[in-house]
C-alpha cells in the first residue's frame, strides 16, 4: 500500500498558491515552496513555507507537488525542470487554468521521466482559497488522484475526480464561463437597482434572500455595492486568460456545439408543433415536457394503480463521469409488460 502524501511541494506562491501552502501548513503537512517574485516568495515563508531555491529543489523530497503558474510557458519550463530530475512516481498536480493541449504536452513530458500529472484546476477566488473555500477538478490517473485526497481536503472545500485526463479543465471551462457570466450579471443589476434608488446595501440583503442570488453575487456583490475591490482576490488579466481559453476551446468544437444547438432548436420546434395540436385538440392540461418513467411509491397513483408498477424497484440513472455511483430517484417504475396487457385488454373491450 502507498505511503501516505505528507511532503508538498508548491511551485508558485502567488494569491491561490501561497493561501494553499498556509493552509496546506495549517493541515499538518510539510510544505517546501518556490517562486520566482522575490515578494510572494517571502510572504510564503512568513506563513511556514520552507523556500526552496528552484522548481526543482521544490520537488526534492516531495510526495506531491503542486503547480499554481501564470502561463503556459512557465507551465513548459517547469515540466522540463521537474522532468529532468528523474523521480519516478513523483506525482504532480496541476491547478492552474490553461488549455488542454498544453497540459496534455506537460503531461507527456512528465510522463517519460516517470512522473505522474495530474489535471486539477481549482473553482474559486484567491479570497475562497484563504478560507479553504475551494472546488477541485480532478482528472487523470485515478490511482494517484486517490493518493492525493487527504492533501486536496487541506485546501479544498471538496474534489471531484471526473476520469480522462482533461475532463477537469474541461468542467472548469464550464464553471468559468459561468463565474463571467455571474460577474457581469450582478454588476448591471447592482447599477440597475442603484439607479432606481435602492439602497446597494439593501439590495445585496434581498436579492441574497432568493432566486436572483449566486455564489458570485455573495462574493463580489458586496465589493460591487461598496466600490472598494482591495485587497484583490483575482485579476483582469486571468479573467482575459481564461475567457480566451474558453473561447478557443469553443471554436475548437464550434462544429459539435453548433449540432447541438440545432438539436436543442429542432427538439423545441418539435415539442412546441406537439403541445400547439393537443390545445387544437381540447387538451387543457397542455403538453408536459418530461418522461413518466415512475411514480411516487406512496403516492395515490402506487395506490390506485398496484397491478401497473413493479413493487420493491426503483428507478434511476446508470453510472456517469459525474455521479459514478449512479442515482437512485426513488421512483416505482411503471411495468411495462403490465401497460402492455392494459392496453391490450383495453382494446379488446372497445372492440366488443
Amino acid at each position: 500500500m502507498p505511503e501516505p502524501v505528507k511532503n508538498i511541494g508548491v511551485i508558485g506562491l502567488g494569491i491561490m498558491g501561497g493561501a494553499i501552502a498556509g493552509n496546506l501548513i495549517a493541515a499538518g503537512f510539510r510544505v517546501g515552496g518556490f517562486d520566482i517574485d522575490k515578494g510572494r516568495a517571502a510572504a510564503g515563508a512568513a506563513s511556514g513555507v520552507a523556500l526552496r531555491g528552484s522548481a526543482a529543489e521544490a520537488a526534492d523530497g516531495a510526495d506531491l507537488v503542486l503547480t499554481s503558474l501564470p502561463s503556459v510557458a512557465a507551465l513548459d519550463q517547469t515540466a522540463e525542470t521537474l522532468a529532468a530530475k528523474q523521480r519516478p512516481g513523483l506525482i504532480v498536480a496541476e491547478i492552474s487554468t490553461f488549455p488542454i493541449e498544453a497540459k496534455e504536452r506537460a503531461r507527456d513530458r512528465l510522463a517519460a521521466a516517470g512522473i505522474v500529472l495530474l489535471d486539477c484546476p481549482l473553482s474559486g477566488t484567491g479570497a475562497q482559497a484563504v478560507t479553504r473555500d475551494l472546488a477541485l477538478y480532478g482528472s487523470g490517473d485515478e490511482a494517484a488522484y486517490a493518493r492525493c485526497r487527504d492533501v486536496f481536503a487541506g485546501f479544498a472545500r471538496v474534489s471531484h475526480y471526473l476520469g480522462a485526463f482533461g475532463n477537469g479543465s474541461r468542467m472548469k471551462f464550464v464553471a468559468n464561463l459561468l463565474v463571467a457570466v455571474h460577474n457581469a450579471a450582478a454588476a448591471e443589476a447592482i447599477v440597475l437597482g442603484t439607479k432606481a434608488g435602492l439602497d446597494p446595501e439593501r439590495i445585496l440583503e434581498v436579492i441574497s434572500s432568493g432566486a436572483g442570488n449566486s455564489r458570485i453575487f455573495e462574493l463580489r456583490g458586496p465589493m460591487m455595492a461598496k466600490g472598494v475591490y482591495t485587497p484583490p482576490t483575482a485579476t483582469m488579466h486571468v479573467l482575459q486568460k481564461d475567457s480566451a481559453i474558453i473561447a478557443e476551446f469553443a471554436r475548437a468544437h464550434a462544429e459539435r456545439v453548433d449540432f447541438f444547438q440545432w438539436l436543442q432548436w429542432e427538439a423545441d420546434r418539435q415539442l412546441g408543433a406537439s403541445a400547439d395540436s393537443g390545445r387544437d385538440a381540447g387538451l387543457t392540461l397542455g403538453f408536459y415536457r418530461d418522461l413518466a418513467v415512475g411514480v411516487d411509491p406512496h403516492g395515490a397513483e402506487a395506490w390506485a394503480d398496484q397491478e401497473l408498477i413493479a413493487p420493491g424497484a426503483a428507478i434511476g440513472a446508470p453510472p456517469d463521469p459525474l455521479s459514478r455511483a449512479g442515482q437512485n430517484w426513488g421512483l416505482a417504475p411503471i411495468n411495462p409488460l403490465a401497460i402492455f396487457g392494459f392496453r391490450t385488454s383495453s382494446a379488446r373491450a372497445r372492440t366488443c
